[in-house]
């Protein structure tokens, strides 16, 4: 046996080894078709599964770790609701620092519970709004991990799926009633969907969370957004992301009106 067709044999041997979801072999196969990215990539099911009971029990159990919480956003969604509660500086109509937009979401669930459950049940309607927000984390922290497993491999996503489910901070902010845990949701779906190469849909939810969440988290974001611009349609993903923006400023706009009774107000 010659040396050459030994070291041929050694090759031909080892290259199953190299076949992994991480080879330019296996990444251009997911990239083929959408139907065997499906198929290579985790299911829906058991990233919602492992996630949303470990968000329930974040719904349940996790304390109110911020005094701001409690009094910028839980006692006036109180007063939308029952017209009683806790008025801040930032809420009074000689400052008008904060916007109601960010509550009327909330308020959407946070409505009909009091309508069920009754003035004699607010606990329970206070679960149900935690329930609501542990539920946006786990679609969100979902629709990311099947992204990576469709574009980088089961492993990378198995990874993450791990670490989404056991980090102390995940467990804290997934439902914690505050505008930057709804710059987190913002953050993991635009991720998730630039991922998908949905950027018209990535730059629109990048406008919902630095407008509607947290505005600092405007950083995060722009890498996202210029990617998005780059590699996309540069038209669509604009007008998609302007058109995102109008409508939420106007609602805000129309927010301060009603609340505030002023012409112009500026929010944080």
């Amino acid at each position: 046996m010659s040396i050459s067709s030994a070291r041929q044999r050694r090759s031909t041997a080892a290259s199953p080894l190299t076949d992994d979801g991480y080879s330019k072999e296996a990444k251009e196969r997911r990239r083929r078709t959408d139907g065997e990215e499906v198929e290579e990539g985790i299911r829906w099911f058991l990233p919602f599964l492992a996630l949303g009971l470990l968000r329930h029990m974040s719904a349940s159990s996790n304390l109110i770790h911020d005094c701001d919480e409690v009094f910028n956003y839980w006692e006036p969604l109180h007063f939308l609701l029952y017209r009683s509660g806790f008025q801040t500086w930032e809420y009074s109509s000689d400052h008008a620092l904060r916007s109601y937009l960010y509550l009327f979401i909330h308020g959407l669930v946070a409505g009909p519970a009091s309508s069920i459950f009754g003035s004699e049940h607010k606990v329970r309607v206070f679960y149900a709004v935690r329930i609501f927000l542990g539920l946006l984390s786990t679609i969100t922290e979902t629709v990311l991990v099947v992204a990576l497993s469709r574009r980088y491999g089961k492993r990378l996503a198995c990874y993450v799926l791990a670490m989404l489910c056991l980090t102390s901070g995940c467990f804290f902010a997934s439902t914690s009633f505050l505008p930057s845990s709804f710059s987190m949701y913002a953050v993991t779906l635009s991720s998730a969907l630039f991922l998908l190469e949905k950027y018209a849909c990535a730059v629109s939810v990048a406008a919902a969370g630095v407008i509607l969440g947290w505005p600092f988290s405007i950083l995060v974001f722009l890498p996202v957004t210029v990617y998005s611009l780059l590699r996309g349609h540069f038209k669509r993903v604009f007008l998609s992301g302007l058109l995102t923006s109008l409508c939420l400023l106007v609602s805000n706009a129309i927010t301060v009106s009603v609340f505030y009774d002023v012409k112009r107000s500026i929010f944080i």
